[in-house]
């Protein structure tokens, strides 16, 4: 005897857009590639906390899943070439606020404006 399913208890609702990739353009097309790698499967790298596109850049803050040190990040990706660095932040809320303080209408700032965490030597 066939088992009914039980119908989620909250509806689903389809994913909110936050940037869009042009899937036509092959450095576009390869960052989402690596953004799925790095952020599904059995070891995840990253866990994204926010994100937002300026122009040939996406900005996203990030959980590091696999690391005992500073464990959130403002990771910026190049969309116009295969590219990407980071800033560690204390908390998530740091990362988030980084973000958040970027306006996307100007240029990413060149380093956060939230203090970051000194690294263990």
């Amino acid at each position: 005897m066939p088992k009914k399913r039980r119908r989620p208890s909250l509806p689903m609702r389809p994913p909110r857009i936050v940037a869009k990739l042009n899937m036509q353009h092959g450095v576009e097309r390869d960052m989402q590639a690596f953004l799925t790698r790095a952020c599904s499967g059995r070891w995840p790298m990253w866990r994204v906390l926010g994100m937002k596109r300026r122009g040939d850049i996406l900005l996203l803050s990030v959980e590091w899943l696999r690391c005992a040190g500073a464990r959130y990040s403002l990771v910026q990706l190049s969309l116009d070439k295969m590219a990407l660095c980071w800033w560690y932040f204390p908390t998530a809320d740091a990362a988030r606020a980084a973000l958040d303080a970027i306006d996307t209408r100007r240029s990413p700032p060149h380093s956060p404006t939230v203090p970051t965490v000194p690294t263990a030597g």
